[in-house]
């Protein structure tokens, strides 16, 4: 099986680990009606696990062709950046502490703008399997602040 191909399944099956511990830790069980007002917000609080799936196969993509390539420090940068985002439900208190679910976002678009950084040095093609990331970060970011100060989005 080629490098590629096991980091996206890899990444994938982190993904799904992770949404099931999400789910049998009754993470994040609010409706999405109250919790989460809004048209865009209500579509990302649904669609939330299935894009995860898709950016750890591409974070799992980038990191196996990476390592394949020799190219260690980029590929840590991956790891590192992906440890981050499988530890995100961990740091945010299970997604209880909307404050810390922001700064988990930032700290989520920086150690992608790193990885990103970093590949464009060594590995170009590789970059934009990980700007996803950041774009969804973003997305989720405003939805986020828009619920913590009452607003719709």
């Amino acid at each position: 099986m080629s490098p590629v191909v096991r980091g996206s399944l890899l990444g994938a099956v982190l993904a799904l680990g992770v949404n099931l511990v999400i789910q049998l830790a009754g993470w994040g069980e609010e409706p999405a009606g109250t919790a989460y007002p809004g048209p865009v917000n209500s579509v990302i609080y649904a669609i939330v696990p299935f894009v995860w799936i898709g950016l750890f196969a591409a974070m799992g993509t980038a990191l196996f062709a990476l390592r394949a390539r020799g190219m260690m420090r980029p590929a840590r940068a991956v790891g590192v950046l992906l440890a981050n985002c499988a530890l995100y439900p961990v740091y945010t208190l299970g997604f209880s502490s909307r404050a810390l679910g922001l700064a988990g976002n930032g700290l989520t678009a920086v150690l992608a703008a790193f990885a990103i950084g970093m590949m464009l040095e060594r590995a170009p093609r590789l970059a934009p399997l990980i700007v996803p990331v950041i774009v969804w970060v973003a997305l989720a970011s405003i939805g986020l602040v828009a619920v913590m100060t009452g607003r719709t989005f």
